[in-house]
């Protein structure tokens, strides 16, 4: 769902100061997050915090000790981040731009890190709810057409594809993802109509993350027949 709006981002965030755009476009373009790195991501990683640390002021150059720990803590501890988001976060923090305190007292902690990202991650989510609430206006605004049954299958299929693939690229990664709550409920409403799921399957009796939990449940299913999913929908239709 989130790439049928990308020819309309221009529109959307009009109104979006621009470190608002760059945050939304690490949500919808996710880089490459920190459980995911290999020696050289971490080096690099270990040098950008050299670098920062000059830029915020801090006094005496990180050693090769502490570098290499905090490199370590991050790639652990804060798996599902990024570099660019780091880097993002830490320069909204010492511009005043994020609700946190922004002084690194001349060295850069774990706990200084870990309190510019929560800051960063309370920051992103309020950018994506502005997102989805401009999306809501679109949707809203559009003038009604009326889809045609095979349309509206056509879509399904595919949005629930598009998904899958995602899916299968990284299981991990697609798992921890926080902004698919709107598309699963597209797929699941999907599933239940052509016999997929059982049809007493109700989505109001289940919080987002329970949905999250079924579509992924089905994507392993699918996964484990080792049939791309267009074919396991037609092998399995009605059953």
């Amino acid at each position: 769902m989130l790439k049928r709006y990308e020819e309309l981002l221009p529109t959307i965030t009009k109104d979006f100061v621009k470190a608002d755009r760059q945050v939304l476009e690490y949500i919808l373009n996710k880089p490459k997050v920190f459980k995911n790195y290999d020696n050289t991501d971490k080096q690099k990683l270990g040098a950008y915090l050299v670098s920062i640390a000059k830029f915020l002021g801090v006094k005496e150059a990180l050693d090769d000790i502490q570098r290499k720990m905090l490199v370590r803590c991050l790639v652990n501890e804060l798996n599902d981040f990024t570099l660019e988001e780091l880097d993002k976060a830490i320069q909204m923090g010492a511009m005043g731009k994020l609700e946190v305190d922004n002084k690194h007292y001349q060295c850069i902690t774990p706990m200084y890190l870990s309190d510019i990202v929560l800051a960063y991650k309370k920051h992103r989510g309020l950018v994506y709810k502005k997102y989805n609430q401009k999306i809501a206006s679109i949707e809203r605004n559009k003038p009604t057409k009326k889809i045609s049954e095979k349309d509206k299958l056509l879509i399904s299929v595919e949005l629930a594809e598009a998904e899958y693939n995602d899916y299968i690229k990284d299981p991990k990664v697609y798992t921890e993802s926080e902004y698919r709550f709107t598309q699963y409920k597209f797929i699941i409403k999907f599933l239940v109509k052509y016999n997929f799921f059982n049809n007493d399957f109700n989505m109001d009796n289940y919080t987002d993350e329970q949905l999250k939990f079924y579509i992924i449940k089905f994507f392993k299913k699918v996964s484990q027949s080792n049939q791309p999913i267009r074919e396991y929908f037609r092998d399995n239709w009605g059953k």
